[in-house]
């Protein structure tokens, strides 16, 4: 199975699994909980733009070595406004639902807010993407991502990558110090309405966008030569006994944090370094660990001696070999936008239709991942199918 195929059923499974954090019900179901979130400062969302950075860097730097920058910077921006369209009108339909249908401004209150679409300052924050509705957040940073990417590119292929890396890593660290908060509180007085509401999003993009980028650049430099998995994954376990070693030392810390088994003054200490919102250093570190060791064990696991390795390695192989898994991922952003509607509806017809409780809330969850298949399998279908024969003269 080719590289490119492995990297899309792993943000396939990512997909799946980000799916599985968004199932907001009345009554917590216990599929939200088999998430590996739930035992590391891992999330899904981290491996899914993260993975769409590495793709990013892959592909179109070998667009810029074939075709030049002005191809690769018109793709970008090509994808950003379509991005920004999508994100911009899923936003308006999903208020326009709320506010038609019946309780909806009760079951989406936190989810939109309450302020209207004909409130023109609502209406201006959704147009510049200051306002962004839960589960709708990823979007708008990548359309970011996309506008910034290309210029990482040119610097990579001038040998520059240490510049670029130089440039994440400083921006990581003006979202850590909060050196942007007097601006995200000037943008939200500007745009706040009558919910109190302005500027909306979950994750700030100067933090999230060392995934982002971090990408790129391996993509990059892996297409050039510099980076090869003989070098970042070597033999070794000594590596991969480290990168384990990060995670079972977060791994109590995140069970305890979660169940506020904590005291105050630890708790106050702590959550100055883990910031989720900011993707702090916490996350960082265990993102780094769990990336690696899954690369590790992708390439050379089934090298070892250990018939563990062998058989965990294994496993890994034939989960992102997934047919239907990779086609997910090879369609992301559709079925990210898809799995949005699929979550409100769900979350709607729980709240203002029929709480879902025991039998039905299972068969409407097993529908839900049913369903969040169909627009991928039909893009792909729609892909492979012959164009037809010219009519003769």
């Amino acid at each position: 199975m080719s590289r490119i195929s492995s990297l899309d059923g792993l943000r396939g499974w990512f997909l799946i699994t980000m799916t599985l954090s968004h199932l907001v019900l009345r009554q917590q179901h216990w599929v939200s909980k088999v998430h590996f979130r739930h035992v590391m400062f891992v999330e899904s969302a981290q491996g899914f733009i993260f993975i769409s950075g590495l793709l990013f860097g892959m592909v179109q730097f070998r667009r810029l070595e074939a075709k030049g920058l002005p191809f690769v910077w018109r793709s970008s921006v090509r994808r950003a406004m379509i991005l920004w369209a999508t994100t911009v009108s899923l936003t308006f339909a999903l208020m326009i639902c709320r506010d038609v249908l019946p309780f909806g401004v009760e079951a989406f209150r936190n989810w939109l807010g309450t302020a209207g679409v004909h409130d023109p300052t609502r209406a201006a924050a959704i147009l510049t993407l200051a306002f962004q509705p839960t589960f709708l957040d990823i979007l708008p940073q990548y359309i970011l991502y996309l506008l910034a990417a290309p210029a990482f590119l040119v610097l990579i292929r001038k040998g520059w990558w240490p510049v670029a890396a130089a440039m994440t890593a400083i921006w990581w660290m003006v979202s850590q110090l909060g050196l942007m908060l007097p601006v995200s509180r000037a943008v939200n007085r500007f745009f706040a309405t009558s919910d109190g509401q302005g500027l909306r999003m979950a994750f700030d993009p100067m933090g999230w966008q060392l995934l982002f980028m971090a990408g790129t650049i391996f993509g990059a430099l892996w297409v050039r030569g510099d980076i090869t998995p003989d070098r970042l994954f070597p033999k070794d376990r000594a590596w991969a006994v480290a990168a384990a070693a990060i995670l079972l030392f977060f791994a109590p810390l995140r069970i305890a944090t979660a169940n506020g088994w904590l005291d105050g003054d630890t708790i106050s200490s702590f959550v100055m370094m883990e910031k989720r919102a900011d993707f702090g250093p916490v996350y960082l570190l265990n993102f780094i660990a769990a990336a690696w060791l899954i690369g590790w064990l992708l390439f050379r696991g089934g090298e070892m001696r250990s018939p563990t390795l062998n058989m965990v390695a294994r496993l890994f192989q034939k989960l992102v070999a997934i047919r239907p898994i990779v086609c997910l991922g090879r369609h992301s952003l559709l079925t990210y936008v898809w799995h949005v509607l699929l979550i409100y509806t769900l979350h709607y017809f729980d709240r203002a239709v029929i709480p879902l409780e025991g039998a039905p809330s299972n068969y409407a969850i097993a529908l839900l991942f049913v369903l969040l298949f169909i627009p991928a399998l039909v893009s792909e279908q729609m892909k492979s199918r012959p164009l037809p024969a010219p009519a003769p003269a």
